[in-house]
């Protein structure tokens, strides 16, 4: 319970130690996952397929840059935390992308 209480402020430190890097990304990400995205169902299902893109993104691009060898994350409470606070970042993000593309496909018609 301890986790769920306490979600919110590392959200808030998960966004605000967000480099310009990573913003560039996950923007990227989520525009393309947003454009993709059909329906509103898939609006809710989509963000987690963005998110763990996003987290296979960041654990390949750094070292294919700087050649070093590929370490996978571990499997713990941290990344899960991260995978949860990524998922509502690509949820909003990719709703803002979602609404302009209905909106300006709705005026073409």
């Amino acid at each position: 319970m301890d986790v769920i209480a306490s979600f919110h402020a590392y959200f808030r430190d998960f966004l605000h130690g967000m480099d310009q890097y990573h913003l560039i990304q996950a923007a990227l990400i989520a525009l393309f996952f947003g454009i993709a995205t059909a329906s509103i169902t898939g609006l809710f299902v989509v963000p987690v397929i963005a998110a763990l893109v996003y987290i296979a993104a960041d654990v390949v691009i750094p070292p294919l840059v700087h050649h070093a060898p590929i370490v996978m994350p571990a499997m713990n409470a941290a990344l899960l935390k991260e995978g949860v606070a990524l998922y509502l970042i690509m949820l909003i993000a990719m709703a803002v992308v979602f609404a302009i593309k209905k909106a300006i496909l709705g005026i073409r018609r």
